[in-house]
């Protein structure tokens, strides 16, 4: 069964594990008026991102390993240095990345890549 990664701050609020597009609906009720962050395979990643921004209108920062061979929207961010620290008191306000960068999110999603959008995608 699909977890929540070992990082410091996993558990606050505002912080979701996607396995499948419904997953998105648990985000209805939050309030999504900044950056979201969106950590897991690439292709994934993507295609969340996507339906992220036709709802929301707000940049995205995919964390993944994976190399894109295409140019991404403006508002469409890609990092591959891994989240070392989800930050914010009680809430989601910024991730902290290992090579020592933070940015701050509304928003970080974990996507699991067993996720039905992982394999539509892939």
């Amino acid at each position: 069964m699909p977890t929540l990664p070992q990082i410091p701050g996993a558990r606050k609020k505002g912080v979701f594990l996607l396995t499948c597009e419904d997953d998105l609906k648990k985000l209805d009720n939050y309030l999504i008026n900044d950056t979201v962050c969106i950590s897991g395979p690439l292709s994934a990643a993507l295609h969340f991102s996507r339906l992220i921004q036709e709802k929301h209108k707000v940049g995205i920062k995919i964390v993944s390993p994976d190399i894109i061979d295409e140019i991404l929207a403006s508002d469409i961010e890609l990092s591959h240095s891994p989240i070392q620290e989800i930050v914010g008191e009680g809430r989601v306000e910024a991730v902290k990345f290992k090579d020592g960068k933070a940015v701050g999110v509304c928003l970080v999603l974990f996507v699991d890549k067993t996720s039905c959008a992982y394999r539509d995608c892939a």
